[in-house]
C-alpha cells in the first residue's frame, strides 16, 4: 500500500467511524463500502478518539444523513450537479447512483487514487468525476468544466468537515465558488476551531 499522508490518515479515521456506526445506530445506517477502506492504524486511532469523545460516532453518521436529505431536497428542485470539496473517502455518489445526479469529487491525488483503485477492485459504479488537487489552488472552474460540469445548470456545493483545518481560507473559498457560478447553493458544516479546543479542555 502507498505511504499514508497526514491528510489521508484523517480520511481513513473518518471512514472507519462510518463503517462501524451501524453497530451504534442500527442497520438503517449501515455503510458496508466504508468497511473496505478500514486499515489497522486508523482503526486504532479512531477507537482511541471514540473513547475520549463517544458521541463522535453517531454524530458523524447523523451528519451524513442530514447532508443526504438536503441533496434529495435540492435534487427534487432540479439540482443534478453536486460538487464535493475535500471529499475524502465519502461514498455519497454510490448512495445516489440511481438518481440522475453528476458528482464531482475534489481532493488530493493520493486520496482519490486510493479511492478509485478500491472502487475498481470492488466493481463499484457511480456517476462520479474525480478531480485531484487542492481546491483552493487549482483553477476550480476550469477543472470542473473539463470534467463535464455545466456552469449554466444548477450547482450544489458540499463543504463537509474541512473548515476546522481552513479557518482563514473560508472567504477565499467563497470567492472561488462565485467564479464558478454567480448563483449557487452551498451546504457546509462550519466548525469553529477555538470553540472546539475550548470544549476539549473543559
Amino acid at each position: 500500500m502507498q505511504e499514508v499522508s497526514k491528510i489521508m490518515k484523517t480520511a481513513f479515521v473518518l471512514t472507519y467511524y462510518k463503517a462501524v456506526v451501524c453497530d451504534v445506530l442500527g442497520s438503517e445506517f449501515s455503510d458496508k463500502v466504508s468497511m473496505e477502506f478500514v486499515i489497522e492504524p486508523a482503526k486504532q486511532g479512531a477507537e482511541y478518539m471514540a473513547k475520549i469523545f463517544p458521541p463522535i460516532v453517531p454524530w458523524l453518521k447523523l451528519r451524513d444523513k442530514y447532508f443526504d436529505e438536503v441533496i434529495e431536497k435540492y435534487y427534487a428542485e432540479g439540482y443534478t450537479q453536486v460538487v464535493i470539496l475535500g471529499v475524502g473517502f465519502d461514498n455519497r455518489s454510490l448512495r445516489f447512483k440511481d438518481k440522475e445526479i453528476n458528482f464531482f469529487e475534489i481532493d488530493y491525488a493520493d486520496i482519490l487514487g486510493f479511492k478509485k483503485q478500491k472502487y475498481e477492485e470492488l466493481k463499484l459504479n457511480s456517476k462520479v468525476n474525480f478531480i485531484p488537487g487542492d481546491y483552493l489552488k487549482i483553477n476550480l472552474k476550469k477543472e470542473l468544466i473539463k470534467s463535464g460540469l455545466n456552469p449554466d445548470d444548477n450547482i450544489l456545493f458540499i463543504w463537509e468537515g474541512n473548515s476546522y483545518y481552513m479557518q482563514e481560507e473560508s472567504t477565499n473559498l467563497l470567492i472561488l465558488l462565485y467564479e464558478v457560478k454567480k448563483q449557487f447553493y452551498l451546504i457546509l458544516l462550519y466548525e469553529v476551531k477555538k470553540v472546539l479546543h475550548y470544549t476539549k479542555k473543559n
